[in-house]
């Protein structure tokens, strides 16, 4: 008997401890997938940002040692409804971290970092919406990486910048008032130059690089052009028959060549030094009435340089004879002689008339224009000897120089003078270049375009005296320039500033304030300048450069609005039937993701393609109320709903 009552007491004892380990089993199952949720209650019906894959099969672990089919079925639906959280969770993460990575790539160069190169279009801007899009990304290794690529995009755009920084600076520095469209400056040298060739070389961009590049060769033709030298015409003191001694001088302050050529009757003689005040001389004897006694010297290349080669020639001790220069343009030949003394003139030799010198010694004869080079004389009679002595002569200069009319659409002087003649341009009396006339006589130089009323002339180098003379002038006509220009509306969908101006007129443009950049409006008067898309509300303004003022006009400016592309549109959702549990529907091209809600309850988040969305959730029953939602530019969530039908 007592052994029946103990087996009952064991049997007892072992459902009692069965129960007690039914009910702590299912206590430590309902404790982890309460510890799944916000506030540890399924209720909230939002899973922790803590619950992971991991969590949630611990939890099912819990739930499968549960023998109680009723309670273990309610804790399996709570451990699905985690399950359908996670995994929207996880989708709207993945849609975040595709769209953070594609906007990281899309800054590189082939959108692919590795290529260690930005794209031209890269700016702080779109760094910076990148960068925006990274902080949503919540992978910690996956948000580090695409940190790393973010930095070294902005490392390449502060390079970028501070090369073009850089080279604006050094290529600024080489004019006045670092403003290359002045002339350089006095201490502007071909190192300065180098140096900014160097800095240009470093920058990327490659409309940059080109202006920059042109502002530089300015500078160096205007270096080039300050450091011709012009070569000076020797001096040379007159000689007679009695004279032994044959001297000059040569004005050495830009160029000494140390040693001067001696000719005599066209024949080189000796070669004599050139001191440091530019005096020569040369001990030749006493020469004949008649001889030419001529020079040149060597140039910086080391030839003889006929530009240089000038000449005397001798005339009789008792000459005194004078005969004024003649030019192409004279028609008379003049000079002064003995009172009344009877003159013969001769043309390269050939006696053409005679005449008489007045009381006063002057004399006067006309004999007609003469070409260049062409050598006129004079022979005084000497009665002693009953002949005409040595002729004194004088060789004809060219001073055909023409300059054609200017107005203020031409930025380059032109006109005629001797061909190869050498010129000097002013800008109202002020020397701005040289040049020299081709092989034909004809001449061009650029002086940019000046205003209504400027006085251009140029002059031609006098190789007698080795001086610039017999200027000839023009002055600049023209109406006043147009200064009217427009500026096009702008939009976020936009990214090029656009307008009208006079053709060819020279733009700046800001934003925000900020100088960016200069444009010049094409040979129709349209202009147009990449600025990448602006946030709605940023202005943009233009300036237009007043030729006839050299000023900038006060601004146009534009305010940036919300594009087309960009337009608040609530979502549009189709038809949604019971069964099929298909959500489907358009936004705004425009958005990358939306939300989706059903019964209020937050699903998931879905990707947006060309504006279209889908999702799929088989559950869905007649009249749940689905509503889906985006968040336009400005901030706010746009949204629509759809019930669902049987």
């Amino acid at each position: 008997m007592q052994k029946d009552l103990d087996r009952a007491q064991e049997l007892l004892d072992a459902r009692q401890a069965a129960e007690a380990a039914e009910l702590r089993q299912q206590g430590a199952a309902k404790y982890a997938v309460n510890q799944l949720f916000q506030n540890n209650t399924p209720a909230s019906d939002a899973i922790k940002d803590t619950t992971t894959q991991a969590k949630i099969d611990d939890a099912q672990a819990e739930i499968n040692a549960v023998k109680d089919p009723t309670i273990k079925a309610a804790l399996q639906k709570d451990l699905d409804r985690a399950q359908e959280l996670l995994n929207a969770k996880q989708a709207g993460d993945k849609a975040i971290q595709d769209a953070a990575e594609k906007a990281v790539k899309e800054l590189f160069s082939n959108n692919n970092p590795a290529s260690n190169a930005i794209k031209d279009t890269t700016n702080q801007a779109a760094i910076d919406s990148a960068r925006a899009a990274v902080q949503k990304v919540t992978d910690p290794a996956k948000k580090a990486a695409l940190t790393a690529d973010l930095d070294k995009a902005q490392s390449l755009l502060d390079a970028k910048k501070a090369a073009q920084d850089a080279a604006d600076k050094a290529v600024n520095e080489l004019f006045n008032n670092n403003n290359p469209a002045n002339t350089i400056k006095d201490a502007t040298n071909q190192k300065a130059i180098d140096d900014a060739k160097t800095a240009i070389e470093k920058v990327t961009d490659a409309d940059k690089k080109a202006a920059l590049q042109k502002d530089l060769d300015k500078a160096q033709q205007q270096l080039n052009d300050r450091n011709t030298i012009i070569l000076a015409i020797p001096q040379l003191n007159p000689m007679t028959e009695a004279d032994t001694v044959f001297s000059g001088k040569l004005d050495v302050s830009q160029y000494n060549p140390g040693t001067i050529r001696i000719y005599i009757n066209n024949a080189p003689a000796t070669v004599v030094a050139v001191d440091a005040n530019g005096n020569f001389s040369y001990n030749i004897g006493n020469r004949k009435a008649g001889d030419v006694i001529g020079v040149d010297y060597k140039d910086r290349t080391g030839q003889y340089n006929a530009n240089t080669k000038t000449s005397i020639t001798v005339t009789p001790i008792t000459s005194n004879v004078t005969i004024n220069k003649m030019t192409e343009n004279d028609d008379t030949v003049t000079g002064k002689v003995a009172p009344n003394a009877k003159v013969r003139y001769v043309v390269n030799g050939q006696a053409v008339n005679v005449g008489y010198a007045d009381a006063n010694g002057n004399y006067s004869m006309y004999i007609g224009k003469q070409k260049v080079g062409t050598v006129v004389g004079v022979e005084v009679f000497d009665p002693a000897a009953n002949k005409y002595k040595a002729a004194v002569t004088t060789t004809v200069l060219a001073v055909n120089v023409t300059i054609q009319p200017m107005t203020n659409a031409n930025d380059t002087v032109t006109g005629t003078a001797p061909a190869n003649a050498k010129l000097r341009f002013l800008i109202n009396g002020v020397a701005v270049n040289v040049g020299t006339a081709d092989a034909s006589g004809n001449y061009s130089k650029y002086v940019g375009t000046q205003l209504v009323g400027t006085t251009v002339a140029v002059e031609m180098l006098n190789p007698e005296t080795g001086k610039y003379e017999l200027a000839k002038t023009t002055t600049v006509t023209g109406a006043p320039k147009s200064t009217e220009y427009t500026v096009n509306e702008l939009t976020t969908d936009g990214d090029t500033l656009t307008g009208k101006a006079p053709a060819g007129a020279k733009l700046r443009f800001s934003i925000n304030g900020n100088l960016v950049s200069v444009i010049t409006a094409d040979a129709s008067g349209n202009y147009s300048k990449f600025i990448g898309k602006q946030k709605a509300g940023a202005v943009v303004s233009v300036e237009l450069l007043n030729e006839n003022t050299n000023q900038y006009t006060a601004p146009q400016s534009v305010t940036v609005t919300t594009g087309t592309g960009n337009a608040t549109l609530a979502p549009v959702i189709n038809t949604i039937t019971e069964g099929q549990g298909v959500v489907t529907g358009t936004v705004p091209t425009s958005i990358v993701q939306v939300r989706v809600w059903v019964n209020d309850v937050a699903q998931t988040i879905v990707a947006a393609t060309n504006g279209n969305f889908t999702w799929t959730k088989a559950n869905l029953k007649a009249g749940d109320t689905v509503k889906v939602d985006y968040k336009d530019a400005t901030g706010t969530w746009i949204s629509a709903e759809k019930v669902v039908t049987k």
